[in-house]
């Protein structure tokens, strides 16, 4: 069972406070990605992901940096960072109508667990993943399928 959730809003933001954001709506969708390029960004097994809807998220786009990378499943998206510190905060995609929010820049993280694990197949040695989880070993093919097993989750 997934911890419950606190109220709305959340905060969240860089390293260095230089750019803060707030989450006026419910995830669609938690989930860890085992991908290389998460693997890279983070220096760690994975990151984990909030998928919040973009009218539910607010950040001031001009302090953050973007680039854009390919992502392992062929997928464009831009990486938005903040321009002094570097952290990671959030990846976009034009033909999605949700932000990909890195969990570890919320203030207070400690509700998130994911129900599902993308990439699975590139996961490091030693990382678990739940039997209950949904696990997928690359990208979906159904984008909604990350939301289908969050929804899924027992309260």
């Amino acid at each position: 069972m997934a911890p419950a959730q606190p109220p709305l809003p959340w905060l969240g933001g860089c390293a260095c406070h230089a750019v803060r954001y707030l989450v006026t709506g419910p995830p669609v969708a938690i989930y860890a990605c085992h991908c290389r390029d998460c693997q890279r960004s983070t220096g760690s097994a994975y990151v984990l992901v909030l998928r919040v809807p973009v009218a539910a998220f607010s950040v001031d786009w001009d302090s953050l940096t973007a680039i854009e990378r390919v992502g392992d499943s062929g997928g464009r998206m831009l990486c938005h960072f903040c321009a002094e510190c570097g952290t990671r905060i959030v990846n976009t995609r034009t033909d999605r109508d949700v932000v990909n929010l890195r969990a570890g820049t919320l203030d207070d993280p400690s509700f998130v667990e994911p129900s599902a694990h993308i990439w699975t197949s590139r996961a490091l040695p030693g990382v678990v993943i739940p039997p209950a989880a949904y696990a997928h070993p690359e990208q979906p093919d159904d984008p909604d399928a990350l939301t289908r097993a969050f929804r899924e989750v027992p309260a």
